[in-house]
């Protein structure tokens, strides 16, 4: 027999098997999802309708998602034979199938649709199943994925590409893959769930694609990539594979996808390290639009009133190089608290606002000393070590404009002098006498009369507080704790570990994320292929890291505390905690 026959040679029997109580759970995420709901609407909306007659599909929209969540945790590659396989399995039980919608083995028998003899049959209806799923959410499903196309080809589809259509896809496809990670985060119990108080990490990983990519200025007759909508990755800066970053690059480029993940941090993990879950996740090119796709995954919490609001934290791809409108705007109107570091072209002063200063993030006093604004660049120029550079970030907080009040989603901000009010932290000579008297009782530090600005505008007029408009300095301006502080260093730290652990569960191959770093494990070609199996990835990590909490509970199995040596390096040097770094151990959560 041969797979090009009327029948196939099935693979090996699975290692695991179909059965009642794995459909139970497995259905009951997609239909907390409502993927399925979702599919038959938007297939009503693109004028497809199920009583103008037709052959019915004997593998339904649930049934495929079912089975491929099954086969995505049982850690097996996520494979249309693995499929098959385990719906021909001879172990498969009678009531697996009826939960799954497809006949009994009797009935298939009594009808010549044996499963154990015409897999080739259910291995087609399983791969229609599945490309029905991917057609009504796929961007690009006027591009065919069984051959390569020649660049003349290709050319000549995209000219006829519906941008349009792409647009409204990729939307449904982001909702539809949110959803269900939505609905895997719902089998840790409620109790634990409340433990998040809303903090975030965003990043983006690579997501290999065809070995072949696309080569740069083809000939019409050349080939291109059998994943052609992917893109090249390159390491260095925002990963784009352009002529310019391919030229200079010095590591190997990949060709691929770049999925953009969104875990949720927990500020408190408890005795038994309560895991950090994938909450969202989006797709792209690599490079293209990052902070774009992180907002659109994230949408779906945004506009969940239920949801807390916490701290987000993502690489210089998100903060500060994004565009306003793209990331930090929409994400402080939802609450959200933004903190993020600087490359060395943005350290220091970046703005002025009625001669208010603000400096790496924070709104400072214009009485600032220029050694204390220039302290980040002194450190890493070597002028200064790093004593005297933690000292001149601890003698900012002196200058500080002190916020009145917490709320960042209206249109301004009430701030403070720090030389006024009963938390007064310096001694000025701008103030009211009785403002100048306190502070000399309690001897605070005393600001040069030189230091001061020659003409007293807001700041230094206004005794009670002056607003500061959110739209000024919003690109480079942090709600957080105050630059390279302790408090920042660790929230920096700990939610840029979070994110780089993340990706390393979620691609290797241990089992929790299905190895979705190999891409021999899901050979289904396309963009959309890819983003459905990442997801399938993320949710089985997910469940993977719930099963396990759940188990250190209930055998009361507590974990050692993380180590307390800061998250984040002060040496400049070091990738550990930079952007795309490796990521320090997460006690905890690969425990059995």
């Amino acid at each position: 027999m041969n797979y090009m026959g009327s029948t196939i040679t099935p693979l090996p029997r699975p290692l695991f098997r179909l059965d009642a109580e794995q459909v139970r759970r497995f259905g009951a995420i997609v239909d907390r999802a409502g993927a399925c709901d979702l599919l038959a609407q938007w297939r009503a909306e693109d004028g497809n309708d199920p009583r103008r007659g037709g052959r019915p599909a004997i593998v339904s929209d649930r049934a495929i998602l079912i089975t491929f969540l099954i086969v995505a945790t049982s850690g097996h590659p996520l494979h249309l034979t693995q499929c098959t396989s385990l719906l021909t399995d001879p172990d498969t039980t009678d009531k697996a199938l009826e939960l799954l919608g497809l006949p009994a083995r009797n009935e298939a028998r009594a009808l010549g649709d044996a499963y154990e003899n015409t897999y080739r049959r259910w291995y087609d209806r399983l791969w229609r199943a599945l490309k029905r799923v991917l057609r009504c959410i796929d961007p690009f499903s006027d591009i065919p994925h069984w051959r390569r196309l020649s660049k003349k080809e290709y050319d000549a589809i995209m000219a006829k590409h519906d941008e349009d259509r792409e647009k409204l896809c990729w939307a449904r496809a982001t909702e539809f893959f949110n959803r269900l990670i939505a609905a895997s985060i719902e089998e840790l119990p409620q109790h634990y769930r409340d433990n998040w108080l809303g903090d975030l990490a965003v990043d983006g990983t690579f997501i290999a694609g065809s070995q072949r990519g696309t080569r740069k200025n083809l000939r019409p007759n050349d080939l291109v990539s059998s994943d052609p909508e992917g893109g090249w990755y390159v390491r260095e800066d925002d990963h784009k594979g352009t002529q310019k970053a391919l030229a200079k690059t010095k590591s190997e480029v990949r060709w691929g996808y770049e999925a953009t993940i969104v875990a949720g941090v927990m500020t408190d993990q408890g005795p038994h390290q309560q895991p950090h879950l994938i909450h969202a996740m989006s797709m792209d090119r690599p490079g293209h639009q990052p902070a774009v796709r992180a907002l659109e995954a994230i949408r779906h919490l945004i506009g969940n009133d239920n949801v807390p609001k916490g701290t987000i934290v993502g690489d210089r791809v998100y903060f500060p190089h994004a565009l306003t409108e793209n990331y930090h705007k929409p994400l402080r109107r939802a609450g959200y608290t933004l903190v993020g570091d600087y490359p060395k072209n943005k350290l220091g002063k970046t703005h002025e606002f009625e001669s208010m200063k603000l400096v790496e993030g924070g709104w400072y006093c214009p009485a600032i000393t220029d050694s204390l604004v220039h302290a980040t660049e002194d450190k890493q120029a070597g002028r200064i070590d790093q004593e005297t550079y933690d000292d001149r970030i601890e003698e900012r907080r002196l200058y500080a404009m002190r916020r009145k009040g917490a709320d960042d989603t209206g249109t301004s901000m009430a701030f403070m002098c720090p030389a006024r009010g009963s938390g007064k932290t310096v001694h000025c000579p701008n103030a009211q006498k009785p403002e100048r008297e306190d502070a000399q009782n309690k001897r605070l530090f005393r600001v040069i009369p030189a230091q001061l600005p020659k003409d007293r505008r807001k700041c230094c007029n206004n005794p009670t507080s002056v607003s500061i408009p959110h739209s000024e300095g919003m690109k480079y301006r942090q709600t957080g704790p105050a630059y390279r502080t302790a408090k920042w260093r660790e929230i920096f730290g700990i939610s840029r570990n979070v994110s780089e652990t993340r990706n390393d569960l979620l691609k290797n191959g241990r089992g929790m994320g299905s190895s979705i770093g190999d891409h021999t494990r899901r050979l289904v070609r396309g963009f959309t292929a890819a983003w459905m199996f990442t997801a399938l990835g993320v949710i089985s990590m997910n469940l993977s890291l719930i099963a396990r909490f759940l188990h250190r509970v209930a055998a009361n199995l507590t974990v050692p505390p993380p180590v307390t040596t800061p998250p984040f390096p002060s040496d400049e040097s070091s990738s550990v905690g930079q952007p795309h770094g490796p990521p320090h151990n997460m006690p905890g959560e690969i425990a059995a």
